[in-house]
């Protein structure tokens, strides 16, 4: 177990001001480390983050020529076509910002554990610059739900009936949530100050799980507590 305790959390008072800090953070690390490999979060909570970058993009100021970018999770059973692939969200909250690399996920493959060993091969080639990763409302991140083990890689997993309840509105129904999804594990291998965790306004519904993770130097039940104890400078 780390000695060391993780960053204080930094608790800032509407989404927008979260949002703001996040593109900056992500920007900035852009242009220190131009050849960055990056993770990125999806859903609605990064949609502002996006925005700063778009708007850095737009202006010259975000160098993103020579970075990857590296999918974080997808449904399975959405091809990359799919409008309601996180492939495709990322193609829209994107769009202007050109990376040299996009590395993606396939939801649409036959053999999901080929698909995650294939994924997994691309993490393990070098060391993630900077993963952003949203809070989930049960404090998943990724699709990797409470009770993921530290050292998982990317895998198939079935949805917490809380994660496919959040995503009904998305897909115009519980009933058409998919069951299962592919993710990137805890073990995904990081620089150091290289994750970032991103939660929306403490009043939204993600706030109890917020608390804990920012509470808690060690809380087992949630995977980005988890990832706070093994990475002291995981900022929250």
């Amino acid at each position: 177990m780390s000695a060391t305790a993780p960053a204080a959390p930094l608790v800032l008072d509407h989404s927008l001001r979260v949002a703001l800090l996040g593109g900056e953070l992500v920007a900035n690390r852009l242009r220190a480390r131009p050849r960055s490999r990056l993770i990125l979060p999806t859903g609605h909570t990064p949609l502002g983050l996006y925005g700063v970058l778009r708007a850095h993009a737009l202006d010259g100021s975000l160098p993103t020529r020579n970075a990857t970018l590296l999918q974080l999770d997808e449904y399975l059973g959405l091809g990359p076509a799919d409008e309601r692939s996180y492939r495709a969200y990322l193609r829209r909250e994107l769009h202007g910002v050109r990376f040299g690399c996009l590395q993606g996920l396939d939801g649409s493959t036959s053999d999901p554990e080929a698909e995650g060993a294939r994924y997994q091969a691309l993490l393990d080639a070098a060391p993630i610059d900077l993963a952003v990763l949203g809070l989930g409302r049960d404090g998943h991140v990724a699709f990797d739900e409470p009770g993921s083990p530290i050292g998982a890689g990317v895998r198939r997993v079935r949805l917490h009936p809380t994660t496919r309840a959040d995503a009904a509105g998305d897909f115009g129904g519980l009933e058409r949530v998919p069951e299962e999804a592919l993710t990137v594990g805890l073990g995904v291998r990081l620089k150091e100050g290289s994750v970032t965790g991103v939660s929306p306004h403490p009043a939204s519904k993600k706030a109890p799980a917020t608390r804990d993770a920012a509470r808690r130097f060690f809380f087992i039940k949630h995977p980005i507590s988890k990832k706070r104890h093994n990475n002291p400078h995981c900022a929250l």
